[in-house]
């Protein structure tokens, strides 16, 4: 994905939209977040610091290989020597995904909020909820006397609805259609506003990719934590670019 941003990165500077238009639709395709502001800087840095990680491991071992080969010290001795910075530097790596993936839910879920909550004075917060007090009324005599099933109902209400309609829509909604067992539904309102507005599509698919991003570094620190408490004499044996055992696949099939 990193040769994509940069590609995408030199179309935009030489103004060809017909290639950034052909990155953007694979970047589709594959589910890829093409900022590199967002997960695709994020996952470059994360990467950078566990090879250095692991270099910097693979440097101290050798300090010592030759004294556990020789019995000077044992290699419980020796890895414990090893283990306070390295607990120090997997813990922020660990947390540095759990917290972008904290701000994106919230970022997201901030977005849904400008269509819920009511803004202004008191007043003007008081006149909104009864304003939507009476659309939701409203909406269900419409549905009362319609054929429509309650989810189709709502979701074809989305297409032209002000943005009174969508508050109490996405408010009201996903809870009443619940109440009578169609979750489906209640979960498809959501997805459609994400198709109608661009904002809140982003803020998802930022979501998405920070959470994608979260599971493989998770996964990843795993197995780097496995490979730091080792100190194998194939650490002086590995050919140059072997250092970092990350091969974990995403089970979206999403590369980040």
């Amino acid at each position: 994905m990193q040769d994509a941003i940069q590609l995408r990165e030199t179309a935009h500077n030489s103004y060809d939209m017909p290639l950034i238009r052909a990155i953007d639709r694979r970047a589709r395709e594959m589910g890829w977040d093409l900022d590199p502001g967002k997960a695709g800087r994020a996952a470059a840095d994360i990467h950078q610091r566990s090879v250095d990680l692991l270099k910097n491991h693979k440097k101290l071992s050798q300090a010592w290989i030759e004294q556990v080969r020789s019995g000077a010290v044992s290699p419980e001795f020796a890895i414990s020597n090893l283990g306070v910075d390295r607990a120090t530097a997997l813990d922020e790596l660990t947390q540095l995904t759990g917290k972008l993936k904290t701000k994106a839910e919230n970022a997201y879920e901030e977005a849904l909020a400008t269509y819920k909550a009511p803004t202004g004075t008191t007043e003007q917060q008081l006149l909104t909820e009864m304003r939507r007090t009476k659309i939701w009324d409203r909406l269900l005599r419409e549905h009362a006397g319609s054929d429509d099933p309650h989810g189709s109902f709502l979701l074809n209400k989305l297409d032209n609805a002000t943005p009174d309609e969508i508050a109490v829509i996405l408010t009201e909604g996903p809870s009443w259609l619940a109440s009578m067992g169609d979750r489906t539904s209640a979960d498809a309102i959501v997805e459609k506003l994400r198709t109608l507005d661009p904002k809140i599509n982003a803020a998802h698919r930022h979501m998405q990719a920070m959470t994608k991003l979260d599971t493989v570094n998770r996964h990843n620190i795993g197995r780097l934590t496995a490979r730091l408490a080792t100190l194998a004499p194939s650490y002086d044996e590995e050919p140059e670019g072997n250092e970092l055992p990350l091969g974990y696949v995403n089970p979206t099939e999403v590369e980040l």
